[in-house]
């Protein structure tokens, strides 16, 4: 039983990291600091940059939207997460 608990406690763990469920508050407070800085334009310095945090990706994302825009604009299948995949 031990072990079914710990296992299932690991899986709960993973899917909080993936949803972001796990951010402390100082995270979420970051992570609306890029999402405010990219509403607004991109004007005025954007907040700090915290590459190994656990807001990192959410501030990678908000850097590269602009790009990644410009590539599904190109080529639809660029939002995919796998590309296109054969129809055979």
């Amino acid at each position: 039983m031990a072990a079914q608990r710990a296992a299932l406690s690991f899986i709960g763990a993973a899917q909080r990291a993936r949803t972001g469920d796990d951010l402390t508050a100082a995270d979420r407070e970051h992570v609306a600091a890029w999402e405010a800085w990219a509403e607004a334009g991109r004007q005025g310095p954007p907040p700090t940059l915290d590459t190994f945090g656990r807001s990192g990706p959410a501030a990678m994302r908000v850097l590269l939207a602009p790009q990644i825009a410009e590539a599904v604009r190109q080529d639809p299948a660029a939002q995919r997460r796998y590309g296109v995949l054969p129809a055979d």
